[in-house]
């Protein structure tokens, strides 16, 4: 080879080199290239499933929030305080109707505490989960705060002296209609007042002063929470408050336009105290059917009304809120007495072989008034319902349902008396109908139990 020819050959060599070298360095590039939009693909799957994952934790943290409130509203307190067949919103509204001496008689009105929440959020692959909220705080079946009264048995014993020994309140516990069991369903707390300052526990202090306190005790067992109970210490024996009766009498009286003074009788002791000698009517307090109670000087208006009366002279002490009275309107018969005249509560009248049987019926409006026939008020009727034709000897006939003016058939029926138009009367004695028979002789049907029309 001559060097023409070596010299070609080099350079072809070099040439050669240089196209491998160029080729290994652009094979990663190309490869890149070509799965940078699957890898782009795959990143942006991921992110969307982290997105998700996060908003689903939110939005499960969200329900437990939800949750948790519901269950802490049910636990806030009972939705009001029964004192003898009563409701009131609050327990101040209930006491005040119940007077000192008497608050062991309130009870809370059962509420069932609300449902956990229980979300949480999963994460997605290859994302950041969501945070899962916490469960709600729900309702406890057994929290005796919940359903839960304490009864004090020894309340006209609890009276100090400056120089007498503390008192120790006696009670006992019951849960939704069962006694509780003290050191095993429940135990002792403390003792504690409030006053304007705010509350002051006492520990296990026994109440030593005359004021109202607070008995708290701590569920224990199967039982949680914890229950409060009010109870009163007098500085006096002789306080209205220690009163064994303390009632209107009457508890209904006429409306007249002027202020009523009710009667009222308070019994401490056996002692039977004089009005207007013992204690004076000391304030008013209307009850209107809604809204809240109004506080008034006088009692004028138809309606219900608390009496505060406050002890005079130096026998006696204190203040005590009786039971209620109400004033009703003598014109409306809706607060008028219907009974038959002779007195028998459901009598039974003879069949008239079809003709109209008239009850013998004696009306009474609110201020004694005795109204007559025709006059001030007419019969009307209603079919009293039963069960297997108790009332319909031998299914003869068929009464629809309805109103009448007249009787004419064997059955049970209602009567009422509506006011006539312009006898300075209204309404009817709906809330106070009885009940009379129609049969004949050979059918007894006073057997029957008589249901409302």
């Amino acid at each position: 080879m001559n060097g023409m020819q070596a010299k070609g050959a080099r350079w072809a060599l070099a040439i050669v080199l240089a196209l491998v070298c160029a080729v290994v360095v652009a094979l990663p590039v190309l490869a890149s290239a070509d799965t940078e939009p699957e890898t782009a693909q795959v990143g942006e799957v991921v992110d969307k499933q982290a997105d998700d994952a996060d908003k689903q934790g939110d939005e499960a943290a969200k329900k437990a929030t939800g949750a948790d409130e519901q269950g802490m509203e049910a636990m806030d307190g009972p939705e009001g305080w029964e004192y003898r067949g009563t409701v009131y919103s609050t327990l101040e509204e209930a006491q005040a109707a119940a007077g000192e001496g008497n608050y062991g008689d309130i009870h809370p009105v059962n509420q069932n505490g609300g449902n956990g929440g229980n979300d949480s959020g999963a994460g997605g692959p290859g994302g950041q989960g969501g945070q899962g909220g916490p469960g709600g705080q729900g309702g406890d079946d057994n929290n005796i705060s919940q359903g839960g009264f304490i009864s004090f048995t020894n309340t006209s014993k609890l009276v100090v002296s400056t120089d007498g020994p503390a008192v120790t309140p006696e009670y006992y516990v019951e849960f939704r209609g069962s006694r509780l069991t003290e050191n095993k369903d429940y135990k002792f707390k403390e003792y504690g007042y409030r006053d304007d300052g705010g509350y002051h526990s006492l520990g296990a202090t026994l109440p030593n002063e005359a004021r109202e306190y607070i008995l708290t005790l701590s569920g224990m067992g199967s039982y949680t929470g914890e229950l409060e109970g009010h109870f009163t210490v007098y500085a006096n024996a002789k306080d209205l408050g220690l009163a064994q009766v303390a009632k209107c009498t009457p508890r209904q009286y006429a409306w007249t336009g002027n202020s009523i003074v009710p009667s009222i009788t308070i019994t401490l002791d056996g002692v039977t105290l004089t009005q207007g000698e013992d204690f004076d009517i000391d304030k008013y307090e209307f009850l209107p059917d809604q809204g809240p109670s109004q506080e008034v000087n006088q009692a004028v208006q138809p309606g219900r009304y608390n009496v505060t009366v406050k002890a005079k002279g130096s026998t006696y002490t204190g203040t005590r809120t009786v039971e209620d009275f109400q004033i009703v309107d003598p014109k409306n018969l809706s607060n008028a007495k219907i009974a038959d005249a002779s007195g028998v509560e459901s009598p039974t009248y003879s069949w008239n072989d079809g003709k109209p049987v008239v009850p013998n019926v004696i009306v009474t409006a609110a201020d004694g008034t005795v109204l007559q026939q025709g006059v001030h008020y007419t019969l009307v009727y209603r079919y009293a319902k039963g069960n297997d034709n108790d009332y319909n000897p031998g299914n003869q006939v068929n009464i629809p349902k309805g109103e009448y003016t007249e009787v004419t058939q064997e059955g049970a029926y209602w009567v009422q008396a509506k006011a006539v138009e312009g006898s300075g009367y209204q309404g009817e004695t709906r809330g106070n109908a009885f009940t009379f028979f129609v049969a004949k002789p050979e059918n007894d049907i006073r057997k029957a139990t008589v249901s409302s029309p």
